[in-house]
């Protein structure tokens, strides 16, 4: 069932990108595109072939990724998006993170199933 489900994962830390989409291929998932948090990350996505979700790294730390998690739910409304946290206090409270986030995973809590279970659900599979 999960190798239907294709999979973008945006994290400025390369190393933490190549271990997430190791986990997530080994759970059956298909990786399509890994890449770091910037304006960049629209023009890597293929329009003709798009992810079914992509998972973005997300904090008040870097706040450009709110405006860029935006600019995803415009362009592609279709994509899922799962918001990627250290901590949940590090989410930002903002309204396009209330109307174009699909889930969060919580880096520091969240184990391998919780990862599958949230990407199941925004693609309404669970």
């Amino acid at each position: 069932m999960n190798n239907a489900i294709k999979i973008a994962v945006a994290d400025n830390h390369k190393e933490y990108r190549e271990a997430l989409s190791g986990l997530l291929a080994g759970y059956g998932f298909t990786i399509v595109l890994s890449a770091g948090v910037g304006p960049g990350l629209l023009s890597l996505i293929d329009p003709a072939h798009p992810p079914d979700v992509i998972i973005i790294s997300c904090s008040t730390i870097h706040p450009e990724s709110i405006g860029l998690i935006g600019e995803l739910k415009n362009k592609f409304p279709s994509i899922k998006l799962l918001a990627n946290v250290v901590f949940m206090h590090y989410l930002p409270e903002t309204e396009v993170i209330r109307e174009a986030v699909d889930g969060v995973i919580i880096k520091t809590m969240t184990g391998p199933e919780a990862i599958e279970k949230a990407i199941l659900k925004a693609c309404g599979r669970l």
